[in-house]
C-alpha cells in the first residue's frame, strides 16, 4: 500500500508544489530556528566564560602563592646572610685574637674541617632549596657555633700555655 501511495505522490508531484505556505508560517519557522541557534550560542558562551573565569582564578592564585614563596625565600635568604655576617665577624674576631699568640697551626685543622663542611652545606642549600632547607640552615648555624666553640677552646688553651711560658721565663730570669 505504501508503494501505491509513493507512486501516486511521485506521479502527481507537480500538483502538490502549487501550494506555498504563507509568509507568516516562514517567519515563525525562522524565529524558532533562530531561537534554537541563539540558545546554543549562549550555552557555548557560558561554557567559554566559565572556563575563562576558572583559568583566570587559577592563574591569580598561582601567582599569589608564587609571590608569597618568593617573598619567604627572600626573607630566609636575608636571614641567612645576616647570620653569616654575624658569625663570620665573630669567627674573624677570634682568629684575629688568636693570631696575636704563637701557637701550633695544627690546632686549626678542626676549623678547616668545619669550613669544608660549611661549604658543602651551602652547596646543598643552593641545590635543594625545598623541604630540607630548614634542616640545612640549622646545620649551617650549628657549624658556626661549633667553629666558635672550637676557636674559644683553642684560644683558652693558647692563652693558658702562653701564661705558663711567661711564668716560667719570668721565674728563670730571677
Amino acid at each position: 500500500m505504501s508503494d501505491n501511495l509513493e507512486k501516486f505522490v511521485r506521479k502527481n508531484r507537480d500538483q502538490f508544489d502549487t501550494e506555498y505556505p504563507r509568509d507568516k508560517v516562514w517567519a515563525n519557522i525562522h524565529r524558532e530556528v533562530k531561537a534554537q541557534n541563539t540558545g546554543r550560542r549562549i550555552t557555548w558562551y557560558r561554557y567559554a566564560a566559565a572556563a575563562l573565569i576558572l583559568v583566570s582564578l587559577g592563574a591569580g592564585i598561582g601567582l599569589t602563592i608564587g609571590n608569597k614563596q618568593n617573598n619567604s625565600q627572600i626573607m630566609v635568604q636575608q636571614q641567612i646572610e645576616d647570620s653569616e655576617k654575624k658569625y663570620t665577624q665573630l669567627v674573624n674576631n677570634k682568629l684575629n685574637e688568636l693570631s696575636a699568640y704563637d701557637f701550633d697551626q695544627k690546632l686549626l685543622t678542626d676549623i678547616e674541617l668545619l669550613d669544608q663542611i660549611h661549604m658543602e652545606l651551602k652547596e646543598e642549600l643552593i641545590k635543594n632549596s625545598g623541604a630540607n632547607s630548614k634542616v640545612v640552615i640549622q646545620a649551617m648555624m650549628q657549624n658556626y657555633q661549633a667553629k666558635l666553640t672550637a676557636l674559644e677552646r683553642i684560644l683558652t688553651k693558647v692563652k693558658t700555655n702562653n701564661l705558663e711560658t711567661q711564668s716560667k721565663e719570668s721565674s728563670t730570669i730571677y
